[in-house]
């Protein structure tokens, strides 16, 4: 009974191991990715404004990415990522091209509503420090 206790112990190692390498994978495949994407994205840019932007967004979603343990956690960054650096339309066979995709946030951004933004919003980690702080002050004066 111990050796067949045993035997499953050592096959739930070995299906944690292989899901582990298989995230890994993943991992060093999206890094490789987002690198090649952002390259891409700072030669379209002559705004040094919008190119610091970039390469905060860009800083923190690799962070993130380095950080990310689980399946959930990688797909949260890949759809950071694909937010901030939304795909590009390609040429296809020299005269086809691949449909644009499109979002609300990739428009604004063409528009210039990025510079307003930057002065008016904070950043998702900024936001979240000041309402630490807001909420370590109220708990002073209380």
């Amino acid at each position: 009974m111990k050796l067949y206790h045993d035997l499953q112990i050592l096959w739930a190692i070995n299906e944690l191991d292989r899901k582990w390498l298989l995230l890994q994978k993943r991992k060093i495949m999206l890094e490789e990715s987002y690198k090649k994407r952002y390259e891409e994205e700072c030669n379209n840019i002559d705004d040094m404004a919008r190119l610091s932007l970039i390469n905060l967004h860009f800083d923190t979603i690799m962070k993130s990415l380095m950080l990310a343990e689980t399946e959930k956690d990688i797909d949260d960054v890949s759809m950071k990522f694909s937010l901030h650096f939304p795909p590009t339309e390609e040429v296809m066979e020299g005269k086809f091209k691949r449909r644009e995709r499109r979002s609300a946030y990739s428009d604004y951004i063409k528009a210039g509503l990025w510079e307003l933004a930057v002065k008016f919003v904070y950043s998702s980690k900024q936001f979240c420090q000041h309402l630490r702080q807001a909420k370590m002050v109220s708990f002073l004066w209380t």
